[in-house]
């Protein structure tokens, strides 16, 4: 339940920190092409084509999620102050999977996902619960 609750935190202030940018409605500018990420079917929304949200455990710290951005030619987008965890742009040299894999083998990464965006007007569909 609190890890829920944290993935739900990143991903309200991932929304609340790119709704700010001049992210496109409709489409990322990825080197001049413009591109709509597909989800897989059962998500809700279109993924970043170079973001990742990673958490990290507190009580190691973010040192070497830091390092390993570094080492990989990644770079930060944005520091989440409230709870552990960063956004960052993966390196250009790895795909999206690639990164994912790379950032989970890091010492205290508990997480990493795609940036989701998910805007106010997508329809949501509640939970079905067996009775």
């Amino acid at each position: 339940m609190k890890s829920t609750l944290i993935y739900i935190a990143l991903l309200l202030c991932a929304a609340c920190h790119t709704s700010q940018s001049t992210m496109p409605s409709i489409a990322w500018n990825d080197n001049d092409s413009s591109t709509v990420v597909k989800p897989p079917r059962d998500a809700i929304g279109e993924y970043s084509p170079t973001t990742l949200i990673i958490s990290y455990d507190a009580q190691v710290g973010k040192q070497p999620l830091l390092d390993a951005i570094e080492a990989s030619g990644a770079q930060v987008i944005y520091d989440y102050k409230m709870i552990s965890g960063m956004a960052i742009k993966k390196p250009d040299n790895m795909t999206l999977d690639e990164a994912i894999a790379y950032f989970k083998k890091v010492k205290g990464v508990t997480h990493v996902e795609r940036d989701r965006i998910i805007r106010l007007t997508d329809s949501v569909k509640p939970p079905v619960f067996d009775r």
